[in-house]
C-alpha cells in the first residue's frame, strides 16, 4: 500500500471537508475558528528527520513538509474571514503585547532582506502579514460575551484531539515514525521531543480546564481521555521543559479549585499510567523517561554560543541559519537578529508580565467561573514566557507557542476589560455576581485604549 498516497487522499477529503464547512461559517461567529485550526495544526508539525538529519518517509509527510504552505493558506483564510466579519472585532480589547509579536515578525522579515536578499525579505512581508494579523483578529471577532471563549477552547480540543489521531496513524505504521533517540522519546509529528513536550505542555493545560469546567457528562469523558492521553504523550518526550510549563499552568487552572480537582486529575494520571504501559506492550520498546529526574545541564554551551555569535554580529545578527542554537528565546533573537530583536523580545516580555499583573488586580471583580477562565489566561502567559528561557520560539515564525500565545493572551484582555465593568458582592449564601456597573477605583485604571488593553475602535475615558 502507497502510503503517502493514502495521507494524501485523505487529506484531500478533509480539505474538501473543511472548505465546505468554512464556507458554511463565513456569517458565523465560529467561521474564524475553522482556518485557524488550519493554521494551528500546520504549526504543530515538522519536517520528519532522525537525528543525522536524514528525512524519514512518514505516512503524513506530504503535509508535514509543507507546514510552512498549510500555515499561511490557513492564516489567509482567516484573514479572510476576520475582514468578512470585521464588525464584529469593532469596540473590542486586544492585547497590545500581541503588537510587539507583529512588530516582530516584520521587523525579521526587515533583517531577511540583509541576511538572504530582497526576494527572501519581501516574501517574509507577505507571510507574516498573512499569518500574523489573522492571528491577531481571531479572539476579537469570534469573542462577543464570555461564554463564546469555551468555543475557542473547544476548538483547540479538536486540533489536539485531530494531531494525537494522527500521531496514532504514524504508531501503528511504524513506532519510529513518532519516536526520536535510543531512548525512543515520543515526537508525534513535530519531529524534537523538546518541541513535542512544549506542545503537550499547553494541549493538557487547556485540556484540563475543560475537563474541570465545561458542563456535560459526555463531553466529560472525552476531556478525561484526552487529559490522560496528553499527559502521557508529555511524560514520554521526555521534556523537563514541557513538564515545567505544564506545571505552571495547571497550578494556575487549580487555583480557585484545587478541591474539585482532586477528583478529576487522579483519574486522569490513572488513564495516563494504563495507556503508557499498554504502548510499551503493544509496541516492544523500552521508554526512558528518567530524563524528567535528571538534573544534567544541556543549555549552558547552546546560551554560551548564542551570546558570542550575538556578540560578533551585535548589530544585525547572523540569521537563523548561522545562529545555530536556538536554546533561548532572547539570545536566540539576539544572535539571528541583534539588538533590535533582543529589545523587542524583552519590550514582549515586560508586556506580558504587565497584562497578567493587570489581570491579578482585577480578578477579584469576576465571577467565579469567570474568573477561572482568566487565571487560565494568565497561567498559559505564564508558561510560554517560563518555556522562552530553555527554548526558542519566541523568534518561530511558524510555531504552536505563537498560536497559543496570540489567542490566550487576547483572551485575557478580553477578560480583563470585563473585569472592569463587572463586580462581585457578598451576600448571605455566599458571592453574587453583577455585570455592566462601574465601581469605586476605576478611574485608577485609566482609559480602556492605553497601552496594556488595546482598543480596535476607541478608549474608554474613566
Amino acid at each position: 500500500m502507497n502510503l503517502q498516497a493514502v495521507s494524501m487522499g485523505l487529506a484531500g477529503l478533509a480539505g474538501v471537508v473543511l472548505f465546505v464547512v468554512y464556507l458554511m461559517g463565513l456569517g458565523r461567529r465560529w467561521g474564524a475558528l475553522v482556518p485557524f485550526g488550519i493554521m494551528l495544526l500546520a504549526a504543530c508539525m515538522a519536517l520528519p528527520t532522525d537525528w543525522t538529519g536524514r528525512t524519514l518517509p512518514t505516512v503524513w509527510f506530504p503535509l508535514q513538509s509543507r507546514r510552512s504552505l498549510l500555515f499561511m493558506i490557513g492564516g489567509a483564510l482567516t484573514l479572510a474571514v476576520c475582514l468578512i466579519q470585521f464588525r464584529n472585532a469593532r469596540g473590542k480589547p486586544f492585547s497590545m503585547l500581541l503588537v510587539v509579536f507583529v512588530l516582530m515578525g516584520y521587523y525579521s522579515s526587515l533583517l531577511r532582506l540583509h541576511h538572504e536578499g530582497v526576494s527572501s525579505g519581501f516574501q517574509s512581508m507577505i507571510y507574516a502579514t498573512l499569518t500574523l494579523v489573522p492571528l491577531l483578529l481571531v479572539v476579537p471577532v469570534v469573542v462577543n460575551e464570555v461564554r463564546d471563549i469555551r468555543l475557542i477552547l473547544r476548538a483547540l480540543l479538536i486540533i489536539n484531539m485531530v494531531w494525537v489521531g494522527m500521531s496514532a496513524v504514524q504508531m501503528l505504521v511504524n513506532p519510529t515514525f513518532v519516536t526520536s533517540g535510543n531512548q525512543f522519546r515520543f515526537v508525534g509529528l513535530v519531529g524534537n521531543p523538546q518541541h513535542s513536550g512544549v506542545l503537550m505542555a499547553f494541549f493538557t493545560v487547556g485540556n484540563l480546564f475543560l475537563m474541570l469546567n465545561d458542563t456535560g457528562k459526555f463531553k466529560r469523558f472525552i476531556y478525561i481521555g484526552m487529559f490522560g492521553t496528553n499527559l502521557l504523550l508529555l511524560v514520554w518526550t521526555g521534556s523537563r521543559t514541557g513538564m515545567g510549563m505544564a506545571l505552571i499552568g495547571m497550578a494556575a487552572v487549580l487555583y480557585t479549585r484545587l478541591g474539585r480537582a482532586a477528583l478529576f486529575a487522579p483519574i486522569g494520571l490513572i488513564l495516563a499510567y494504563i495507556g503508557f504501559k499498554m504502548v510499551v506492550s503493544l509496541t516492544g520498546i523500552e521508554i526512558g523517561v528518567e530524563r524528567l529526574a535528571s538534573t544534567e545541564n544541556t543549555r549552558s554551551y547552546a546560551w554560551w554560543k548564542l551570546y558570542t555569535t550575538g556578540m560578533e554580529n551585535p548589530l544585525f545578527g547572523a540569521g537563523l541559519v548561522e545562529a545555530e542554537k536556538s536554546e533561548n528565546s532572547w539570545l536566540y533573537a539576539f544572535a539571528a537578529f541583534g539588538i533590535g530583536m533582543f529589545m523587542l523580545a524583552v519590550l514582549a516580555t515586560l508586556f506580558g508580565a504587565a497584562q497578567c499583573f493587570r489581570a491579578v488586580r482585577v480578578r477579584s471583580r469576576l465571577s467565579l467561573d469567570d474568573r477561572r477562565i482568566l487565571d487560565l489566561s494568565v497561567g498559559v502567559i505564564a508558561m510560554y514566557f517560563a518555556g522562552a528561557v530553555l527554548e526558542g520560539y519566541m523568534v518561530s515564525r511558524v510555531s504552536p507557542g505563537l498560536c497559543f500565545i496570540m489567542i490566550y493572551s487576547n483572551i485575557c484582555a478580553y477578560m480583563t476589560r470585563h473585569a472592569m465593568h463587572s463586580g462581585v458582592y457578598e451576600t448571605d449564601e455566599g458571592y453574587g455576581y453583577s455585570e455592566g456597573q462601574d465601581y469605586a477605583g476605576y478611574e485608577d485604571y485609566g482609559d480602556y485604549g492605553d497601552p496594556l488593553s488595546g482598543d480596535l475602535a476607541h478608549g474608554y475615558r474613566a
